[in-house]
Parts: C-alpha cells; sequence; structure tokens
C-alpha cells in the first residue's frame, strides 16, 4: 500500500484555511498511522495574487510584455480555465 504520507495503512484528515489579510491559503493534514497509533502533521500554503500584483511583480523582475491567458490552452471555455497562463518575456 504506497501513499503521499504513509506506506502503511492510515487515517489522513485535512484542514484548509483562507486568510483573507494575507492573501494565503493553508492546508494541514494528520496522518493517523493504523498500527501504531502516531499522528504525524504537515501543512502547505499557497500566496494569492491578482493579475495586477502578478504583473507587478514580472514588472519588478525585468520581465516585459506581460499577458494573460485564461487557460493553458487559451480556451475560454469556463471548464478549461482551471490553470490561466501568464505569458511575458525578458
Amino acid at each position: 500500500m504506497n501513499g503521499l504520507f504513509s506506506d502503511r495503512p492510515h487515517l489522513c484528515l485535512t484542514e484548509h484555511f483562507w486568510d483573507r489579510e494575507q492573501n494565503t491559503a493553508t492546508d494541514r493534514y494528520f496522518i493517523l498511522d493504523g498500527m501504531t497509533g502516531e499522528v504525524t502533521r504537515y501543512a502547505a500554503s499557497m500566496q494569492a495574487y491578482t493579475d495586477e500584483q502578478y504583473q507587478a511583480l514580472l514588472e519588478e523582475c525585468g520581465f516585459a510584455g506581460v499577458t494573460f491567458h485564461p487557460s493553458l490552452a487559451g480556451d475560454t471555455n469556463p471548464a478549461a480555465s482551471e490553470y490561466g497562463t501568464i505569458i511575458s518575456q525578458k
């Protein structure tokens, strides 16, 4: 049995938080080992930016011609918009 958090039987409990002031999302994972009962904790945080903030960050780093596209394929179909794309050049 192979898993992301353990190769042994386990229970994975998760919590998800959004911090509006910091524009961050945090996921916490509590892994309960099915054989020992030991709990191991993991966490991951992600920073959110607006398009304007992305553009400012890229321009501050010397990138130009910043353009935004609604999906990896440039598709405007809402079902295809899970991954927006930013293109620029340096």
